[in-house]
């Protein structure tokens, strides 16, 4: 018996289209296409969004954030199941209409999306991480992307000097966070002289912890 080859195979030599994988990105690319191109909201070309709707590129936690700023939809349905029906940040169904009502309140100069934050929230992560690097001696890498996040940050969005001085007077009168100290594994603290840093000479006169903080906020506003 002749052995079947796909030439022998009629069907096979028909190309069946390969489907596009299913993406958040793609789901809600579809949704908003009668208005608006995805890439020219993100400010991205056409080929990079190309690649993140056939899923070559993940959608970070920062995308999916920079996406929902944008267009209004859960950045916590782009981080899931794409088979999920699409959601606002409300948990309502996410239509062409919840596009066009999130981007006519962004061009009436009304941010449509309210979040409120306690920074104090995240200073427990922030030690546990630095004292995580600290067991590892690697303090001074988890300081340096602190610093650059920070950097980066205030590239994005600016600085409020006034907010990081009364929050460095409010910091500056709580001596509890005095005493929360980050450092390598193996530091001896004893071994600084006294007065030799100016956050030890801040601690002991009051007052001048106050200032000194204030003055590093300035500093930062500066640069």
């Amino acid at each position: 018996m002749k052995k079947q080859t796909d030439e022998t195979i009629p069907w096979r030599k028909c190309r069946i289209p390969r489907s596009q994988p299913k993406t958040a990105a793609e789901v809600l690319r579809r949704i908003i296409a009668p208005d608006a191109d995805l890439e020219e909201l993100l400010g991205q070309s056409k080929d990079w969004r190309t690649k993140l709707c056939a899923g070559k590129i993940p959608v970070t936690r920062a995308i999916a954030i920079q996406i929902e700023s944008e267009t209004g939809i859960a950045s916590s349905w782009l981080l899931g199941n794409p088979d999920q029906t699409p959601v606002d940040e409300s948990g309502r169904p996410y239509t062409i209409e919840t596009f066009r009502w999130w981007r006519s309140m962004i061009q009436d100069g009304e941010w449509p999306r309210r979040k409120a934050a306690k920074p104090s929230a995240f200073l427990p992560q922030l030690v546990a991480v630095g004292c995580a690097a600290g067991k590892a001696g690697k303090l001074s890498l988890f300081l340096e992307g602190l610093q650059s996040f920070i950097d980066d940050a205030k590239m994005n969005f600016g600085t409020d000097c006034m907010a990081g001085r009364r929050a460095a007077s409010a910091l500056a009168k709580s001596p509890l966070l005095e005493r929360v100290i980050l450092h390598d594994d193996g530091f001896d603290s004893k071994h600084l002289e006294p007065m030799s840093d100016p956050l030890t000479l801040a601690t002991q006169r009051g007052d001048s912890k106050v200032y000194y903080e204030m003055s590093r906020i300035d500093q930062f506003c500066r640069r």
